[in-house]
C-alpha cells in the first residue's frame, strides 16, 4: 500500500468511478491493494486519515439515501469501532465514502 494521502484517495476515487457507485471502506481497502480480511487496525486508520483530511471524499452510512457522518468524525474512532465488532468485515462494509464533487469517471 502505497501511504501518501493523495494516492489512497486517487485509488478509492478511481475504485468509485469504475464501479459508479460509494464505495465501502471494505473497497477502499480492496482499491489500495490491502485484503479487507486480513487489513490491519493500522492500514485501516491510514485509510481513514486519508479520507478525513481529504476535501474529496465524505464518509457516512446508507439507508435510503447517503448520511454524511457529522465532521468531527475521528479516523481512531471509527478505527476502534470496526475492529472491536465481532463481524469486523461487516463493519467495514457498513461505513461508505462518496464524492463530494462531480462525480467521478473512469478514464
Amino acid at each position: 500500500m502505497d501511504l501518501k494521502p493523495e494516492t489512497i484517495v486517487s485509488n478509492i476515487l478511481s475504485d468509485i468511478a469504475e464501479v459508479n457507485d460509494w464505495a465501502s471502506i471494505a473497497d477502499a481497502t480492496g482499491a489500495n491493494d490491502i485484503n479487507s480480511f486480513h487489513a490491519t487496525p493500522d492500514e485501516v486508520f491510514t485509510i481513514l486519515t486519508a479520507v478525513k483530511n481529504s476535501p474529496d471524499l465524505a464518509l457516512g452510512t446508507v439507508t435510503n439515501e447517503f448520511k454524511d457522518f457529522p465532521d468531527s468524525w475521528s479516523p481512531r474512532d471509527i478505527t476502534d469501532r470496526i475492529f472491536a465488532s465481532s463481524d469486523p468485515i461487516f463493519s467495514m462494509m457498513d461505513i461508505f465514502m462518496r464524492p463530494t464533487k462531480e462525480w467521478p469517471t473512469e478514464e
